[in-house]
């Protein structure tokens, strides 16, 4: 199994209209049998914790990183 961490990004905008990519939150997937099995438990942990019904409502793009392997 993999570890994997997760960032969820929303892109701000300031008052002269410059772009920010921020980051929102990151999670930690300690344990996946995939990328995608870890892409789709973070989401649903990230909107979980924001206490909203989809995770895109407060970030508009992901990026994952391997982090690790874990001896099960």
């Amino acid at each position: 199994m993999k570890a994997y961490r997760i960032c969820f990004f929303n892109d701000l905008t300031n008052d002269s209209g410059h772009v920010f990519h921020c980051c929102q939150r990151i999670i930690e997937i300690r344990s996946a049998k995939s990328q995608d099995r870890a892409i789709k438990a973070a989401k649903r942990r990230f909107a979980r914790r924001e206490s909203i019904s989809h995770w895109h409502i407060r970030a508009h793009s992901i990026a994952i990183e391997e982090i690790g392997l874990r001896a099960d």
